[in-house]
């Protein structure tokens, strides 16, 4: 080695968390099983999670999600919440480490069967954990908007969904909207994500339904 010349080591630096919404899709087929097959999973990827966002309302009684698979990975039910009105309804979140495969089949089963459920799709990459940071749920009923708030840093993103009886066009405060579905007539399946930029404590989020309804809503922080 000449003198006075300093071999630095390379070290790499940890590498970008990004988060890409890839689809959404309803079903009215009224059993405690749906399979949505040839969904969009984006880019595989040896750190990519993903992420499901969940409703359905049951046929008579309460209802909750009671397993999800991706891809065939099982997933970790993140948070759901059952309303406490007359339709009973269901939303929730699921996640899970599913490395490789551009497309397949997200499989969701309820306790009691569904008359109709709905999914939607994120890819994360690089995640810290599957874990999530923070949660909300709401069983807001008639209240309009459900409030679903939670805590962010910079980097987070906000994963939110929410179901209606009575809506056909959701807008929605914190996240950007990035599905909006009607099945069963009248009923909403819709969500959207938020990439942190600033830590807020809380970020307010907020799902507002076109018009009186009953509403249930999930949201979940990922980092």
């Amino acid at each position: 080695m000449m003198p006075g010349f300093v071999i630095t080591p390379c070290i790499p630096s940890s590498a970008a968390r990004s988060l890409s919404y890839r689809t959404a899709a309803v079903d009215e087929t009224d059993t405690n099983s749906y399979s949505f097959a040839s969904q969009d999973f984006g880019t595989a990827d040896a750190n990519r999670h993903l992420i499901i966002a969940i409703t359905g309302e049951a046929v008579s009684g309460s209802i909750a999600i009671s397993s999800v698979t991706i891809g065939g990975v099982s997933a970790t039910i993140t948070v759901q919440a059952s309303s406490d009105d007359a339709t009973k309804g269901v939303a929730g979140i699921a996640i899970a480490a599913v490395p490789s495969g551009a497309t397949g089949t997200v499989a969701v089963t309820f306790n009691a069967n569904a008359r109709y459920a709905g999914i939607a799709v994120w890819a994360a990459y690089n995640l810290a954990s599957a874990t999530a940071v923070d949660t909300a749920s709401s069983t807001s009923g008639t209240a309009d908007p459900t409030s679903l708030n939670v805590d962010t840093a910079i980097n987070d993103f906000v994963i939110a969904v929410g179901r209606s009886d009575n809506a056909s066009s959701a807008a929605w405060t914190g996240v950007t909207k990035r599905f909006d579905l009607t099945y069963g007539g009248t009923d909403e399946h819709t969500g959207g994500d938020h990439t942190a930029t600033t830590a807020e404590t809380p970020r307010t989020v907020q799902y507002n339904m076109s018009s009186a309804g009953r509403a249930c809503g999930v949201a979940a922080v990922f980092r």
